[in-house]
């Protein structure tokens, strides 16, 4: 069974940890986690790299539980607490009833700050078990490929894509997701990897030159060799080379688990 070690709170809602774990039964061992985290919260899968031996560390999420209703209030069971808040009687948990466009639901309260799971959840490191106040953050230059935890409204995923700019806390990334730049705290850099300048994908001149036509750039467009920024050139080199991209990000990910 895995066992949670070490924790530093990264938000109240998602934290970076140590354990101890079979990767060959990485997905019975992440069940595990959350067990023992009353599924309160889990692993973000993919973000787990190796230190030493079966030691690892990545990252844990917390998640929002939902539950669907038939009408607009719960049935037995629940007890009104305040407008909208009601009270699971057999677990006390408090669950919050709001509307979507499916119908009501529910969400889960007061899971957000996950130290008291930790706390409980987590054994002591003994022996060689790396401490993780030795570990440090993966260092991200500037057009390194980057796997980084990208939190969500529920729960957290592993995303990826090229550094642009960086300072000494953080690196800029165009997300290779939604093409969006993406201030990343070191804290949240899950692995790097250089890309030889050789391989990015060739982009035709007649692609550039539309791409900024687009952005209302025909000066720069009209100029004998047209160069376009790192950002702009990243979103066109994913809808450009999506097969060189795709390549990029299965390399990096199955650094992981």
């Amino acid at each position: 069974m895995a066992i949670i070690h070490e924790y530093t709170p990264v938000s109240p809602s998602l934290a970076r940890v140590t354990l101890t774990m079979d990767p060959a039964r990485a997905e019975q061992e992440f069940q595990s986690v959350s067990a023992s985290l009353n599924n309160a919260a889990s692993p973000v899968r993919g973000s787990f790299r190796k230190l030493d031996g079966d030691t690892f560390i990545g990252y844990v999420a917390a998640t929002r539980a939902v539950r669907p209703l038939d009408g607009e209030k719960p049935g037995a069971g629940f007890r009104v607490m305040a407008a909208n808040i009601y009270m699971d009687e057999g677990d006390k948990s408090l669950w919050e009833v709001k509307n979507g466009a499916g119908g009501s639901y529910m969400t889960r309260r007061g899971q957000e700050d996950m130290s008291s799971l930790l706390e409980t959840a987590r054994v002591s490191p003994t022996g060689s078990v790396p401490r993780l106040s030795r570990v440090l953050s993966a260092a991200v230059n500037t057009h390194d490929f980057v796997a980084f935890v990208r939190a969500g409204r529920v729960g957290a995923d592993v995303d990826y894509g090229f550094c642009v700019e960086r300072t000494d806390a953080h690196a800029l990334v165009v997300s290779t997701f939604d093409k969006q730049v993406v201030k990343v705290p070191n804290t949240l850099v899950v692995s790097t990897m250089s890309v030889p300048k050789a391989d990015m994908p060739k982009i035709p001149r007649a692609t550039v030159e539309a791409a900024m036509r687009r952005k209302n750039l025909e000066q720069a467009a009209s100029r004998t060799d047209p160069v376009l920024s790192p950002v702009d050139y990243y979103k066109l080199a994913y809808e450009y080379a999506p097969e060189y991209v795709d390549k990029i990000m299965k390399q990096i990910s199955e650094m992981g688990y």
